[in-house]
C-alpha cells in the first residue's frame, strides 16, 4: 500500500510538472514580443552626460531620472529653472535616450533638463494609472530635494509627446493618485509643454494602439474629460497631418474657455510624432518652445 501510495505522489507530481512546464513558458514570454528590444530593455544605470538619481523602487526595480546641467559659462542664476521630460510611446514601450537631442537643446540654452525613467506596458505590465503615479513621483521627488539639485522649485517644467504629453498633464491633474505622506511635495508642474499631446484615452486612435496600456481607465485617465481651472500654463505644438489634431485643438480652445492658459502652434501638414531631428518641423518646433520658456523666464533671452 505504501508503495501504490508513493506512486501515487510520483506520478501527481510528474504531472504537476508537465501542467507547470508550459505554464511557466508562457510566464516568461515577453508581454509585447514584436517590440524593439531597446524600447523593452531596463533602463540604463547611466546616460552620458548626465547625473542619475533614483527617485522611487518598485519591487526591486529602480526608477530613475538622468539630470543634465549647463555647460560652465551658461548664463543664469545658480539656481536654475527645470525641465522635465517624459518620453513618449503609446504608455507601451520607453527609450530614455530619445529626448536627448531636445535635452540637450535645452541645457545650451540654460535651463535645467530631466529625463524620467517610469514603467511602462511592454516592459512591466502596468497600466496607464501606475505610469501617472511613476510621473508625479518623480515630479514629487524633484521638488523636495530642488535645493540640493539647485533646481528653482517653482520653475519645474513638464515636457511631454504623445503619450508623454498625456503623463506629463497628468501631473497637474488626478490628484487622487498624488505621492501620500506629510512630507511629499506637490507633484505639479509649474509649466506644461506639449507635443501632439494625447488628451483623449477613450478613442479608437488611442485605444487600437494602446489597449493594454489603457485597460478600463480611458474615461477616468483622459485629460479631455476632466478639463477644469487650475491647470499651468500650457503650449501645444501641434502637426495638422496628426489625428490628433482636431481633438488637441479643441482641447486647447476648452482650456482656455475654463480660465487657464493654452498656446496652441500648428505646424502645416506635419504629422504625429515631428519633433524629431531631420524633420521638417523641428527647427521651427524648438524654436517655438523656446519663446514659450523664454516668455515664462525658463530660458534666458537668446543670444543676437
Amino acid at each position: 500500500m505504501r508503495f501504490m501510495r508513493d506512486g501515487v505522489r510520483i506520478v501527481a507530481a510528474a504531472l504537476a510538472l508537465i501542467v507547470a512546464a508550459p505554464l511557466a513558458a508562457r510566464a516568461a514570454e515577453p508581454l509585447c514580443p514584436k517590440a524593439p528590444p531597446s524600447q523593452v530593455a531596463p533602463s540604463p544605470p547611466t546616460l552620458e552626460g548626465a547625473e542619475t538619481y533614483v527617485y522611487k523602487t518598485v519591487a526591486g526595480q529602480p526608477l530613475r531620472l538622468y539630470l543634465r546641467r549647463p555647460a560652465d559659462g551658461t548664463p543664469g542664476p545658480a539656481k536654475r529653472p527645470a525641465v522635465v521630460f517624459f518620453t513618449g510611446g503609446g504608455w507601451m514601450y520607453l527609450d530614455v535616450k530619445s529626448p536627448t537631442p531636445q535635452a540637450e537643446h535645452l541645457t545650451g540654452r540654460g535651463a535645467i533638463t530631466v529625463v524620467v525613467d517610469y514603467r511602462v506596458y511592454c516592459r512591466d505590465g502596468v497600466s496607464i494609472v501606475d505610469e501617472v503615479k511613476d510621473a508625479k513621483a518623480a515630479m514629487s521627488w524633484l521638488r523636495a530635494h530642488a535645493r540640493q539639485l539647485r533646481i528653482d522649485p517653482d520653475k519645474i517644467a513638464a515636457f511631454g509627446g504623445s503619450s508623454g504629453g498625456h503623463v506629463a498633464i497628468s501631473t497637474a491633474m488626478f490628484h487622487e493618485l498624488d505621492p501620500g505622506g506629510p512630507r511629499a511635495a506637490s507633484p505639479r508642474p509649474n509649466l506644461l509643454v506639449l507635443f501632439f499631446p494625447c488628451v483623449d484615452e477613450t478613442t479608437e486612435v488611442e485605444l487600437k494602439y494602446s489597449a493594454k496600456a489603457i485597460q478600463t481607465y480611458g474615461p477616468a485617465m483622459s485629460p479631455a474629460l476632466h478639463i477644469g481651472p487650475g491647470l499651468p500654463p500650457m503650449f501645444i505644438g501641434q502637426g495638422t497631418a496628426d489625428p490628433l489634431y482636431g481633438e488637441n485643438k479643441a482641447y486647447c480652445a476648452k482650456v482656455a474657455e475654463a480660465g487657464d492658459s493654452c498656446t496652441l502652434v500648428e505646424y502645416q501638414d506635419a504629422p504625429h510624432g515631428f519633433l524629431r531631428p531631420g524633420q521638417t518641423w523641428y527647427d521651427a518646433g524648438l524654436r517655438d518652445m523656446d519663446a514659450f520658456l523664454t516668455e515664462h523666464g525658463y530660458l534666458p533671452p537668446p543670444r543676437t
